[in-house]
């Protein structure tokens, strides 16, 4: 599958920003292997062309196309329902709702865990490329830190 010259310049120019910011904050960083934000920010935002991608991409594997369809339509209606509760928070409103994206491999031995990877990405939005380079890791709890994760959910409850 070819990328147009577009979104490898954006997704070039998003990656070393990105590692120009966590050279000079050494504090700033994510997990190696870390999808926390795949899990609860719901679907990622796209320019049309990455989302040209992404289809053409799905469309030469159809059975990836058909989970990632039923886990959209997984995603539409618990976020429909999250919607219908009387007083929704930000959290039960948009937080919390898994990427349709993120694929689990269920390990052969019960031991071990099931392995979540992106089914796409090799042609991930730029949004998901750069999301997550803002979480300290050392949170302090004095509010004043800057977070991507789990405790900006409960900041905005605050508001």
């Amino acid at each position: 599958m070819q990328c147009n010259s577009f979104l490898e310049d954006i997704w070039q120019q998003a990656h070393t920003a990105q590692i120009e910011a966590q050279g000079k904050y050494p504090d700033i960083l994510c997990r190696t292997g870390c999808n926390d934000c795949c899990k609860s920010h719901g679907s990622p935002i796209t320019f049309k062309a990455e989302w040209d991608l992404i289809q053409a991409h799905l469309e030469d594997d159809p059975q990836k196309k058909a989970a990632v369809k039923e886990r959209y339509l997984a995603f539409k209606k618990d976020l429909k329902s999250r919607l219908a509760l009387e007083n929704p928070t930000i959290s039960q409103a948009i937080f919390e709702v898994r990427c349709p994206f993120i694929a689990v491999n269920q390990p052969k031995e019960d031991s071990k865990p099931a392995d979540e990877y992106c089914s796409i990405y090799e042609v991930r939005p730029t949004t998901c490329r750069v999301f997550g380079n803002t979480v300290l890791e050392q949170p302090v709890q004095n509010g004043d830190a800057i977070y991507a994760c789990n405790p900006e959910k409960d900041r905005w409850e605050t508001l």
